[in-house]
């Protein structure tokens, strides 16, 4: 397999750079040459099919507590399994078509792959025919932007709106590269993996302790992550980081019917309601909850019973927040109960994760639970709207301001999300969060002390798609606290930054 993800790696350098916006590749089709130079779609147009919005179709469900979690035969819902959305067998969903008299595009038909696998169609065949054949898949991003902040500070920190911390600088946040294999569920056992590979300056902050921490930089006393003071000097590094590594297993039938997945290796945290991966993300910049409320990553084993159609229970151990070599002797303990509605219009996620996290301490636990609800609605789901939020605990983590002895530290967040979809190729959207840290540990980064206080921000942007492969994301967004001036200089309560950037899918 290494070998193989090295040659398909290479390809990448090195190839000219004039091909020509032709037909994609499709699988199980020959690659097309043009000349020296592959037909490769490096971007992908818009087709008429693309831009229709499908309308909402009620799905049959059970009355009370059986509809809760069990779905009819017909539209089971897929419960993040990889099956066919809503579990609509084939013949149904025809009829559907039919009534609808609208020619759908069909589930099992063949999707344009992502451009580098159509070089690597182009250029190695054979290679490409195994992966295929394999499941295999390559892919990956590069997200760049550049953030202005009105008052120009002389420390150039936009404090709170990371991973766009730098004030009027441009970032190279993340060049992403995927190689991945995905669980099947259909009734069979069968195994997955998955290797990240992230470049950029988002990589500082998602290093883990004994993993590229030396290149990326890495403050092993914080126990956060590279948001420690130590480390500010080399925040602003373009660095280097395997995000994830894991091996999937996927065994049916175990326990429930639609069984259990297992993960083994390094993977992103179950907490939170925004992701790391800047493609799959609403904004630009990031939550207070996102960046110093919740752990990036975690290293160790998770396992995701299936226990119903819309019911998915994980529970794990890990070594902490953001470390490959644990910074104690102790684990922390990792989990989430994910459910979905069988039409696929509610998402209720509930995560949690408690260990100790001090560096050689094994006895002061830092305990987070986050929970959100996610719903969809409108006539074609245009609307999108998320809420909730996360409490957190620390032992011993701040100083009593009246006995100066230690004392429990204390965080919570609440946010509200929401997105208008007009058409595929343009949503709007607006996020407001409110953030308190009680005791200044969470906010101390960024080489200055943590600020006792609560923080406001509102977030006004909109995601333009001119090609399906490339997005444009400008926002605006206000920050403001009552109880400290952690802002521009540490002068101001507030802050105003505009900012956007650019996100292209290869």
């Amino acid at each position: 397999m290494w070998q193989s993800l090295l040659v398909c790696m290479s390809i990448s350098i090195g190839q000219p750079n004039g091909a020509s916006l032709g037909p994609p590749v499709l699988p199980n089709s020959t690659p097309v040459h043009s000349g020296c130079f592959c037909d490769i779609l490096w971007l992908r147009p818009w087709q008429a099919d693309d831009l229709q919005m499908k309308p909402f179709e009620q799905t049959p469900t059970f009355g009370g507590c059986k509809g809760f979690f069990w779905c009819p035969k017909e539209d089971k819902n897929n419960n993040g399994n990889g099956e066919k959305k809503n579990g609509n067998q084939e013949d149904s969903k025809k009829e559907n078509e039919k009534k609808n008299g609208e020619e759908e595009k069909k589930d099992d038909e063949p999707k344009t792959p992502a451009p580098l696998m159509q070089m690597l169609g182009c250029y190695f065949p054979r290679c490409y025919e195994q992966k295929t054949k394999r499941g295999d898949n390559i892919y990956g991003w590069i997200q760049q932007g550049f953030t202005g902040n009105f008052a120009s500070p002389r420390d150039r920190v936009n404090f709170g709106a990371n991973f766009n911390w730098r004030s009027n600088d441009y970032r190279l946040n993340q060049t992403y590269l995927v190689y991945e294999n995905t669980l099947e569920h259909e009734g069979k056992a069968n195994l997955g993996y998955r290797v990240d590979f992230l470049a950029g300056h988002d990589a500082p902050y998602l290093v883990s302790n004994g993993l590229f921490d030396a290149f990326t930089g890495f403050d092993p006393a914080s126990g956060i992550g590279v948001a420690g003071p130590a480390s500010f000097r080399q925040m602003n590094r373009i660095g280097i980081d395997l995000p994830q590594f894991y091996l999937d297993a996927h065994l049916p039938h175990f326990i429930t019917e639609k069984g259990i997945d297992l993960r083994v290796g390094r993977f992103y945290t179950l907490m939170g309601r925004e992701v790391y991966p800047g493609k799959d993300t609403d904004f630009y910049s990031r939550t207070f909850e996102n960046i110093i409320g919740t752990p990036y990553t975690h290293t160790g084993a998770l396992a995701t019973l299936h226990a119903t159609d819309t019911l998915d229970v994980i529970a794990g151990v890990v070594r902490g927040w953001d470390v490959f070599e644990d910074n104690n002797n102790h684990p922390s303990y990792h989990g989430a109960f994910i459910w979905n509605s069988c039409d696929k219009r509610y998402n209720w996620t509930t995560a949690w994760i408690t260990g100790p996290e001090q560096f050689g301490n094994n006895g002061n636990y830092r305990t987070v639970i986050s929970s959100y609800l996610t719903v969809l609605f409108g006539s074609h789901n245009q609307w999108r709207i998320a809420t909730g939020g996360l409490y957190g605990v620390e032992a011993n983590a701040a100083v009593d301001a009246n006995t100066r002895r230690p004392a429990s530290a204390e965080w919570y967040d609440y946010s509200v999300h929401a997105f208008y979809t007009i058409d595929p190729r343009l949503v709007l959207g607006v996020r407001a969060e409110w953030f308190r840290d009680d005791d200044g540990t969470r906010t101390a980064y960024y080489n200055r002390p943590g600020f006792a206080a609560s923080f406001y921000n509102v977030t006004a942007g909109f995601t333009y798609k001119p090609y399906q492969n490339l997005r444009i994301r400008p926002e605006l967004r206000f920050d403001w606290t009552p109880d400290a001036r952690p802002f521009n200089d540490q002068r101001d309560k507030f802050q105003v930054t505009a900012a956007f950037d650019v996100i292209w899918e290869f």
